[in-house]
């Protein structure tokens, strides 16, 4: 019976699987209870794992990813992150309701200006939280729903303060000529028309009394010059932050602290949610065409009793979408491992019909998840939402090596009951380890190389996937032939007889086999496998247009937004400004820092940033959205200022004025504008002891939170960063980008770097690095596969027939992309299910493993035999890889969406390949 079973070249690896078979059955006991003491020390370590898990798929970021580490960093250093409101009314609407529009976003950005302020916002901080937000100031800063809305406050005082730092040497000038005789002439005579019109103790009277000339309002005007050359490119009718189409108005605020604090996100969303419970109310009582909907206490989810209303609101940002995030992350992952395991027991049980296999099965998976599991958390102490999804992995691997155990059982059983004698238990595991095993370890061994490839990504996610994985094929091959022979259903009973109760599904498969010992299948299915991988070259080839972005001849997917969470609301609130506004928040950005404390340079870089991305500006092509520059002059623009004021004649210029009033309103006029002349001696005091104002005294001052956006200064190193906001006028592509990267970041003055990040650069960069991986990865391991099956085959031509299906599987999930677009399916490439092409490598090859090994077993099958026996066992791998991986597609992340929805095109086609063309191919070979 040995002899049946032989493989060339593995008489040793035979043998001693053979020997372990009989061992573990001789004692069952011992090492079942080996891997239940097992079990239990991995359990603590894997609920660890699960009660860690993160998000994010880029967290951290590799050093290679210098954009996304930038934009990560300016979200660290520059404290806080954007929280945008987002008011929605119908498409169909009147003036009135755009009105009424404009009306509630003015109330609800006055309530959630006004957040963290109250007891009841605050009962649900920790003590840490309560020391970091004193009570009197809010969660959100700089709220705004009009363009400079949320500085201008600040800025006021600001100026009060420090009235001269806003002007500049013109306005200097224009001061000087107010006193020329005359210009006090002409004022005077215009004063005197006046003040015959107005009424005693009038505030137009009294403005006059106290400057008369204007002086006052040179820093109100640039005051009013700098936050109107701030104009947001949102910003439409009377400044408000409104999309053209007038359905969408945004409201802004930053955070206090930071959106990955999420004990803040989570005292934080509740609270802007009871805002704007209040802004519906106010709302309620004062207006009528637009109706409203009142939210409960759990966030995003209705009061009871209320319905959806013609103005909507939702939230967006990264503190609303940690909040969700937390929500879905555990739910996602809990389905991503049941999904699978569901799919696949529905599959045995309507194939199989035998509840031992379906148990085998469960309990087999739920121990090679748990150890895997048990991994991740003695090794890194947590798990991603994409590294949850190796739990793919065992139920694939555990029920397709338990299958192929079941199925040479039967055919040992077979051979019993055509005439050999009865075997022992020992006996049967014996040949069963013997014949099965060296299969399960090569494709094991193939599997484990393909995952730990994709564990080099440097995508975080996805090398903690390919890790995990690795391990898992590991665990499940050792699970399948270490543990499970002990537990073998027949191996505790003197007779096998039992497990021959159940009929195994074939699905035409055996019939199939049949099928090829006819003259004119053979051809056929050449044929049809020729004419299968010239469809898929032609569609990909001449499909519909995959746009700018592609990947091996189809459409590419860069948004790095377009893989969170379908169910995340926040992500769809950030889709409609997206849709309505043509943009995303918050385009480019510039940090721009001085290798040493000295503020001037930095101000110089950062005015350079400015002259070099002016002929961008003047093509239309990008806005400013926000910079130092508009708020506060350099130190060099604020001396010649301060040079111009202090050579001013204040003394002069109060003579020409008493001698021009009293020219006028004779000594009355001297006493009615006495509130001017102190004034103006006032102004006199303040401008002989001003002095240039540094970035550090700014940073304690009433602009401190506002400069917090664009300052930073290192306390040890004393670096300045200056960071500016800039937005592109609509989408760009990579090679835009590097264009403004190069202008700026290049030819710089000396100590000065700048450096340019946007989420869209970031993309770009990621989708660069996953294209790398994916064809470094593939190819080294399909290098070290072939190495491994050139020395289990040792045959060149086999070695290459096993990689038929994989070919077909590459083929049909590349055709699928642009298949998906005529068919108007969201399916493209992306920096995920690229990761695909290596793991095809691991899971589709076995596939050809099977039918080839097997194809020259000796004695040596027909082409019937093989088909009735590994072709149904390569059916149902197969079919459970698909399901397992397919399930992925009812997750609600949409990176494992479209890994699922790479997985039922690529399986589809590997499917194809084994049972059709690696059939007609292997009789070929035969009959040579």
């Amino acid at each position: 019976m040995c002899g049946l079973f032989s493989l060339p070249h593995t008489n040793w690896l035979q043998q001693k699987l053979g020997d372990w078979g009989a061992y573990a059955v001789r004692n069952r006991r011992r090492v079942l209870w080996a891997a239940a003491a097992i079990t239990l020390l991995a359990l603590p370590f894997a609920l660890r794992a699960l009660n860690h898990l993160e998000s994010d798929l880029f967290d951290p970021p590799s050093n290679s990813f210098r954009r996304l580490q930038i934009l990560r960093e300016l979200e660290r250093e520059f404290d806080g992150d954007i929280l945008t409101a987002v008011v929605c009314i119908p498409d169909n609407h009147s003036v009135r309701q755009v009105q009424e529009l404009k009306s509630f976003g003015l109330l609800l950005c006055d309530e959630l200006s006004k957040i963290g302020k109250s007891e009841e916002d605050r009962q649900y901080l920790d003590a840490q939280l309560r020391a970091e937000l004193p009570p009197d100031q809010p969660w959100l800063r700089h709220v705004q729903c009009r363009a400079g809305q949320g500085i201008e406050h600040p800025l006021r005082k600001f100026v009060k303060e420090h009235p001269f730092v806003l002007l500049n040497p013109g306005d200097i000038a224009s001061l000087k000529k107010m006193f020329e005789p005359k210009a006090l002439s002409e004022k005077m005579e215009e004063i005197a028309v006046k003040n015959e019109d107005l009424p005693p103790n009038s505030a137009e009277k009294l403005k006059l009394q106290q400057d008369p000339l204007g002086i006052l309002d040179l820093a109100q005007t640039a005051l009013h010059s700098r936050l109107a050359g701030r104009q947001h490119a949102m910003a439409g009718d009377e400044g408000f932050l409104l999309s053209p189409d007038q359905t969408t108005l945004v409201i802004m605020g930053r955070t206090v602290l930071l959106a990955s604090r999420l004990d803040f996100d989570a005292a934080l969303m509740p609270a802007a949610q009871r805002a704007k419970n209040r802004a519906i109310e106010s709302f309620r009582r004062k207006f009528s065409a637009l109706t409203t909907a009142l939210k409960g206490p759990v966030f995003c989810e209705l009061a009871p009793g209320e319905t959806l209303g013609t103005l909507q609101v939702g939230f967006t940002g990264s503190a609303a979408v940690s909040i969700e995030n937390e929500r879905t992350l555990t739910s996602d992952i809990i389905m991503n491992m049941i999904a699978p395991l569901v799919g696949v027991l529905v599959l045995l049980a309507v194939s199989f019909r035998s509840l031992r296999l379906i148990w085998a099965v469960v309990w087999t998976t739920v121990l090679i998840v748990l150890w895997t599991l048990a991994v991740a958390g003695l090794s890194k102490g947590g798990i991603s939402l994409m590294g949850g999804a190796f739990t793919a992995v065992p139920v694939v691997l555990g029920t397709n090596y338990t299958i192929l155990l079941y199925t040479v059982y039967r055919r040992v059983r077979q051979g019993e009951a055509t005439g050999a004698k009865s075997i022992s238990a020992e006996e049967a595991m014996r040949q069963i380890l013997m014949h099965a095993g060296p299969r399960i370890v090569v494709a094991a061994a193939i599997t484990a190389l393909a995952f730990f490839g994709v564990g080099f990504s440097h995508l975080p996610g996805l090398a903690e996937f390919g890790i995990l994985s690795g391990t898992s094929a590991m665990l499940s091959c050792a699970m399948i032939l270490g543990v499970y022979p002990a537990a073998f259903p027949g191996s505790t009973f003197p007779s096998f007889s039992v497990l021959l109760t159940f009929k195994q599904l074939g699905f035409g498969i055996p019939a199939w086999g049949r099928l090829f010992e006819l003259p004119g299948v053979k051809p056929l299915c050449l044929v049809s496998g020729a004419g299968g991988l010239l469809a898929c070259m032609l569609l990909i080839k001449f499909g519909p247009d995959p746009g700018n972005e592609i990947v091996a001849g189809v459409r590419y997917d860069s948004e790095l937004s377009h893989l969170n969470s379908r169910s995340i609301r926040a992500i769809s609130v950030h889709d409609r400004i997206r849709q309505r506004f043509g943009l995303g928040l918050p385009g480019l950005r510039m940090v721009v820092e001085a290798a040493t404390s000295d503020e001037q340079q930095a101000f110089f870089g950062n005015e350079q940033v400015i002259k070099r991305l002016q002929p961008f500006v003047d093509r239309h092509e990008l806005t400013a959205n926000g910079n130092v520059n508009d708020f506060v002059p350099s130190p060099e623009q604020q001396r010649a200022t301060l040079s111009a004021l202090k050579s001013f004649d204040f003394d002069a210029a109060t003579a020409a004025f008493r001698k021009a009033a009293t020219a006028r309103f004779g000594n009355k006029g001297i006493v009615f504008f006495k509130p001017f002349l102190r004034e103006l001696g006032q102004i006199q005091a303040k401008a002989q002891e001003a002095e240039v104002l540094t970035l550090e005294s700014l940073m304690q001052g009433p602009l401190s939170q506002m400069l917090a956006n664009f300052v930073k200064i290192d306390s040890g190193s004393r670096r300045v960063s200056l960071v500016s906001s800039w937005l592109p006028v609509d989408s760009r592509q990579a090679e835009w980008y590097a264009r403004v990267a190069e202008t700026v970041e290049t030819n710089l003055p000396p100590g000065v770097t700048v450096s340019v990040t946007a989420p869209r650069m970031a993309g770009f960069e990621l989708k660069a690095s996953a294209v790398n991986d994916c064809i470094w990865i593939t190819a080294v391991c399909a290098f070290c596969i072939a190495l491994l099956l050139g020395i289990a085959l040792r045959s060149l031509k086999n070695s290459i027939l096993t990689a038929v299906p994989l070919l077909f599987a590459y083929a049909v999930m590349l055709a699928g992309v642009p298949f998906s677009q005529m068919m108007g399916w969201n399916y493209s490439l992306n920096i995920v299910n690229l990761a695909m092409f290596p793991l095809l490598l691991g899971t589709v090859l076995p596939c050809g493993v099977y039918m080839v090994f097997d194809s020259i077993a000796s004695p040596r099958p027909n082409i019937s035999v093989l088909m009735a026996h590994t072709g149904r066992s390569v059916f149902y791998c197969t079919a459970t890889t698909l399901i397992a991986f397919g399930t992925f597609v009812s997750s609600s992340y949409n990176g494992l969406i479209s890994m699922g929805m790479a997985s039922l095109f690529a399986y589809a086609g590997a499917g194809f390949g084994a049972l059709v063309v690696l059939p007609a191919l292997l009789r070929s070979v035969k009959n040579e």
